[in-house]
């Protein structure tokens, strides 16, 4: 071979050994750097904060998508701007979905002690399907000022029987349906958060018993089916009572 020849073969050599340099080092790139398009805009970024990366995605109509882990933290989040965006966040013992759009919020949220999904308008939890810590599942509805305006779900303390409670303009109890554990129900209206009318049913849960009450508790009618049959009313005048047929249990 002559000496061109040699001089080919060392340079093709070269050119394979520059080759594979080239590729390994594109095969591992130390964060951070920047992919660009052809116009030099910015296409994908990616970050190292103290070794919890961090990639972040730009599109041409100016919306972002990052996706990245810091300590027990994984996250996504997708946005145009500050009111409209979704995000998706998973911890230890908590995940969260959000989406942001105008003034309106939802957020699905699972905890140890919580699960449940929740509507907000201009920052006030408007509405709540779910189990909130320390409560019952419920259905909860709220005002725009945030105040409880209709909440459906569990009696307390009722073993599991259902309940609907109304509240009036000022966030106070106006009418409740309870499912009572022990069998029936009780229907109430109330005024400034005590019962004023109550209908329920008697001691053996044979028939009907209604209550009334003025606004310091004290009942000043009753009526309702005797447990042996029949039925009877008592007026109650402070101390004194009348009643029309037989007394009432």
């Amino acid at each position: 071979m002559t000496a061109s020849g040699f001089g080919a073969v060392a340079l093709c050599l070269a050119m394979v050994a520059q080759a594979q340099t080239t590729l390994q080092q594109l095969g591992r790139i130390t964060a951070p750097f920047t992919v660009v398009s052809a116009s030099g805009a910015t296409l994908m970024r990616v970050e190292d904060h103290g070794g919890d990366p961090l990639l972040i995605l730009t599109g041409k109509s100016g919306g972002r998508i990052s996706l990245g882990a810091r300590g027990d933290r994984l996250a996504i989040d997708m946005r145009y701007d500050e009111n409209r965006h979704i995000s998706l966040i998973l911890e230890q013992e908590n995940a969260v979905a959000t989406v942001v759009m105008g003034g309106n919020d939802v957020n699905l949220i699972a905890a140890q002690d919580s699960a449940g999904v929740s509507v907000a308008h201009e920052g006030t939890e408007i509405s709540h399907l779910g189990l909130k810590a320390g409560l019952d599942s419920a259905i909860r509805i709220f005002s725009t000022e945030g105040k409880p305006a209709v909440i459906i779900g569990a009696a307390a303390g009722s073993g599991g029987a259902g309940a609907v409670r109304v509240h009036d303009a000022a966030g106070g109890i106006a009418g409740f349906l309870h499912g009572l554990a022990g069998g029936g129900g009780e229907v109430g209206i109330a005024r400034g958060g005590d019962p004023v009318v109550l209908l329920t049913s008697n001691q053996t849960g044979s028939g009907g018993l209604i209550n009334v009450a003025d606004t310091q508790g004290k009942i000043v009618f009753t009526a309702g089916a005797r447990t042996d049959g029949g039925g009877g009313a008592c007026i109650y005048n402070n101390e004194a009572g009348r009643c029309y047929g037989p007394f009432l249990p």
